[in-house]
């Protein structure tokens, strides 16, 4: 070994499996004479990912299963990428004519950009995991499929684009991704249970909650036929043909990653017809899914209030449904929703204390009765003391109080 390099020369990889493990994080080139060797392709890799930081692998003498290309481990006829060394920096372009991205080839590397030819139809389960400072992926017009988990993980990627070739996207395919823009192209049969379950990451590489405008808007092609809970977790508006249990399922926030959402309701839009508001927790979706296809096919039916699907916590109603009633009001305001309003209107006022922004659009788009507006100015007098904060949402709040007519008269 150049231990100034920090470069090793071993005949084939099976020379590997006795090495000093001290020596795992020291080696930066590799070197393998032979490619003949009696480990199997997958321990081959094992072996590999071992050496953490591992920046460049080149074979001498190919064999019939592996080759080395640009630094990276490929099968022999070159249509399967196999191993990128975990250390790899920068761009790095798949070679032409690969066909197969395997799993976990590039999880966990450093790379941030990727591109990928056409020829590639497959990137398997966990193949471009973990890589924390990949930004971009560039090309992949032929990838028919993306497997289980295959960019989970990758915070920074906020640019990619779906071919016209896709038909299988897997579970958590791009959870914990920042992506902004999802365009499902006609021809898509199945998405997996939170594809797109995306989050926000800061300068300082914190996950924190999606703003309304870091969400994304669904275009469902009439061709998807399987969806998985939560696979648009973080869309805003979805467009759709057809209304059932699991689309509305497949909007929903659940889980851990709940906590890492802002926005509580989201918009559906069927064909013609004016556009719904719904929770980002749905209780009861097969109700709520046959109170949506009895107004999209009965004209002049009332929009229906679908903000009481939103669920109970300790006997009152949760955020999303809150959340999704002032914005259902500020649409389509009517006696029944503001009662609701006036009913939670100390929660509203608890809850949005924090949001002052949001608040003040509603009030002033006039969705509180003068009862709730003087419910909200109670809890925040009682409960909120000593926040100077508050006072741009006080004084919004006293000005839309009506002011109670005087039957003083001399």
């Amino acid at each position: 070994m150049d231990n100034k390099a920090m470069a090793l020369t071993v005949n084939t990889f099976d020379d590997l499996l006795n090495m000093n493990a001290d020596m795992h994080d020291s080696i930066r080139r590799l070197t393998v004479k032979y490619a003949d060797c009696k480990s199997s392709i997958r321990h081959v890799c094992d072996v590999l990912t071992a050496l953490h930081r591992l920046e460049w692998l080149e074979i001498q003498n190919p064999d019939g299963r592996f080759c080395t290309i640009n630094g990276i481990l490929y099968s022999r006829n070159g249509k399967s990428l196999y191993f990128c060394p975990r250390e790899r920096e920068g761009s790095v372009r798949v070679q032409e004519g690969t066909e197969v991205i395997c799993k976990n080839a590039f999880s966990a590397t450093n790379i941030s950009e990727l591109i990928i030819p056409d020829s590639v139809k497959r990137i398997q389960e966990f193949a471009c995991g973990d890589n924390h400072v990949l930004e971009k992926v560039i090309g992949g017009k032929g990838i028919v499929s993306f497997g289980q988990y295959a960019f989970f993980n990758c915070v920074k990627l906020t640019e990619l684009s779906l071919g016209k070739n896709i038909k299988l996207i897997g579970n958590a395919a791009f959870t914990n991704t920042g992506l902004k823009n999802v365009d499902l192209p006609e021809g898509l049969k199945s998405v997996g249970g939170g594809a797109f379950h995306t989050v926000h990451i800061t300068e300082d590489s914190y996950m924190v909650g999606v703003e309304p405008e870091g969400m994304y808007e669904v275009h469902i092609p009439k061709s998807l036929k399987k969806i998985g809970c939560c696979a648009f977790a973080n869309a805003s508006v979805v467009y759709a043909e057809n209304v059932n249990r699991k689309l509305l399922m497949a909007c929903v926030q659940s889980g851990n990653m709940q906590r890492y959402h802002v926005a509580r309701f989201w918009r559906l839009k069927v064909k013609d017809k004016p556009e719904l508001i719904l929770p980002k927790n749905i209780e009861s979706p097969e109700l709520a899914a046959q109170e949506i296809n009895e107004f999209l096919n009965t004209d002049g039916r009332k929009i229906p209030h679908l903000y009481k699907y939103g669920g109970r916590v300790y006997g009152g109603y949760g955020n999303a449904a809150l959340a999704a009633a002032l914005e259902h009001c500020r649409l389509y305001p009517d006696k029944q929703v503001k009662t609701f309003l006036t009913q939670h209107a100390a929660k509203i006022a608890d809850v949005y204390a924090d949001e002052a922004e949001d608040l003040v659009k509603y009030i002033q788009a006039g969705v509180f009765s003068d009862t709730a507006l003087k419910k909200m100015m109670t809890e925040l007098e009682a409960n909120k003391k000593g926040r100077d904060d508050l006072a741009v949402i006080k004084g919004y709040l006293l000005n839309a109080i009506k002011p109670q007519k005087s039957n003083f008269c001399l």
